[in-house]
């Protein structure tokens, strides 16, 4: 007989009914605490780790964001205190300059973050391989929100 993957545990087993029906009594004392804790399911893992992704995306971008503005505005004030004339107009001009262009590589991090966010939304609301517990676990919002609305997925 094929090993086959336990959808409970996850490991290799000959036959999984052994373990599923081993787990059985455990789920249906623990049914409350199931519904709060985060799902093993593969698929559920690889979409979070995948926001993870998108959510550091964002972040690293608003950083940018961030420290073109300061640095920028760091370069201008240097100038205009040290110098005079041609001296602080080129310092100016190369604080705007550095800021601006942290400023726009900031909000493309920033974007890609939000795309790969959007992108994974849909795919998770439209996989058949997850329930609506699991899409609601993937995409890190609260179980409340998985018994409303669409249709549950197979099983």
């Amino acid at each position: 007989m094929a090993e086959v993957a336990c959808p409970k545990c996850g490991r290799l087993h000959e036959e999984y009914m052994a373990c599923a029906s081993s787990t059985a009594a455990v789920d249906a004392a623990s049914d409350s605490a199931v519904a709060q804790t985060q799902s093993s399911s593969p698929v559920v893992n690889r979409y979070r780790d995948a926001y993870r992704v998108g959510a550091a995306l964002v972040g690293f971008g608003n950083a940018t964001k961030t420290a073109g503005a300061i640095l920028g505005g760091i370069i201008v004030v240097v100038s205009l205190s040290e110098g005079s004339g041609l001296f602080a107009a080129g310092g100016v001009f190369f604080g705007v300059a550095v800021g601006l262009l942290l400023w726009v590589c900031g909000v493309m991090v920033a974007a890609q973050g939000q795309i790969l966010r959007a992108t994974l939304d849909n795919a998770v609301a439209s996989s058949h391989f997850l329930t609506n517990p699991e899409r609601a676990d993937a995409m890190g919002l609260p179980q409340s929100i998985a018994h409303r609305g669409a249709p549950q997925g197979p099983g």
